[in-house]
């Protein structure tokens, strides 16, 4: 008996494909077809490129020894299912898996760029491998909620760099523990290219602060308890989007 057709369950494949096209899969994607998901020659898959094309494709050969596939593109479609707001979630490295655990809930959450940032008071930093690391986090958490658009996981950069990007954004947000400011005040919703930046674990600092707000960034709270990093960038990318009519 053929599986039925799992229409959340989508594989990712790096490249722009068309209809009629045959493609092989030898990866991790084709490891978790053929072996977790137990797909057999004839069922149909979906497929993501992380640039909004969404695929539907037929598998027509399996090499189980080499563990890889043929698959044939049937359908090719262009299916963004991203926020209509594009945020830049701009944030501290975190320690142990917490900026992989903040990072997978972010692209769950539809960000499109996770921009790295030393402040003065960060601790953790990003190797090459753990750059490497988080793009396949952020690979599994557009599976895992359909998504079709890859955020571009950016190298890390000093806080002093990140401002001198602050005007190529319609607005700057900054989450701040003594703010008392709520975010529906400062949001004015006139565009739709948001920067959004969370502070280190251990704060920011003074000096920070004051520069951030001289280039034109607004403070917000996220209420009267002290949130960890990771939570915090849960919470205040789920502010955006309620602002902005996405949740």
């Amino acid at each position: 008996m053929k599986k039925s057709f799992i229409s959340w369950e989508i594989y990712y494949y790096p490249y722009k494909l068309e209809t009629g096209e045959m493609i092989t899969i030898d990866n991790e994607e084709a490891h978790h077809i053929i072996r977790v998901m137990r797909h057999k020659v004839g069922d149909k898959i979906k497929l993501t490129d992380g640039r909004g094309f969404e695929y539907e494709g037929i598998i027509k050969k399996i090499f189980y020894k080499e563990k890889k596939l043929t698959i044939e593109i049937l359908k090719k479609e262009f299916l963004p299912r991203e926020p209509n707001v594009e945020i830049t979630l701009a944030s501290s490295p975190l320690k142990g898996e917490n900026t992989e655990i903040m990072l997978s809930k972010a692209v769950e959450l539809g960000i499109r760029i996770f921009q790295p940032v030393y402040f003065k008071n960060t601790v953790a930093k990003i190797s090459e491998n753990k750059l490497k690391r988080l793009v396949k986090v952020a690979v599994s958490s557009l599976k895992t909620c359909a998504g079709t658009i890859l955020p571009q996981v950016a190298k890390p950069l000093f806080f002093q760099d990140l401002i001198k990007g602050f005007s190529s954004y319609d607005e700057v947000l900054l989450a701040y523990e003594d703010s008392e400011t709520k975010l529906s005040t400062v949001l004015n919703k006139k565009g739709n290219k948001i920067l959004l930046i969370i502070g280190p674990e251990g704060g920011f600092a003074e000096e920070e602060i004051k520069i951030a707000t001289q280039k034109g960034a607004k403070l917000f709270s996220l209420g009267k308890r002290r949130l960890r990093s990771e939570t915090a960038a849960i919470v205040a990318l789920s502010l955006i989007l309620y602002e902005f009519n996405n949740i």
